[in-house]
């Protein structure tokens, strides 16, 4: 299993310090081209998947979304 209660709580506390934190009056944190494009994320769920709960898919999956 890759998706661990480490892995969550560490996706929770950069959530709670994105919402708490001053840089959103300071940057105008507007999305900006680059990073992993969705080819290139699913080739890499497709090639782990076999290591993975449906679980872990499904919390990459949601974090690629969201972030």
């Amino acid at each position: 299993m890759f998706v661990t209660e480490d892995l969550k709580s560490a996706v929770a506390e950069a959530e709670k310090f994105q919402e708490e934190s001053v840089y959103s009056e300071l940057m105008c944190l507007k999305p900006i081209k680059g990073g992993v494009g969705l080819k290139t994320f699913e080739t890499a769920l497709d090639r782990a998947k076999k290591y993975m709960t449906e679980g872990d898919v499904a919390f990459y999956r949601n974090f690629y979304k969201t972030y």
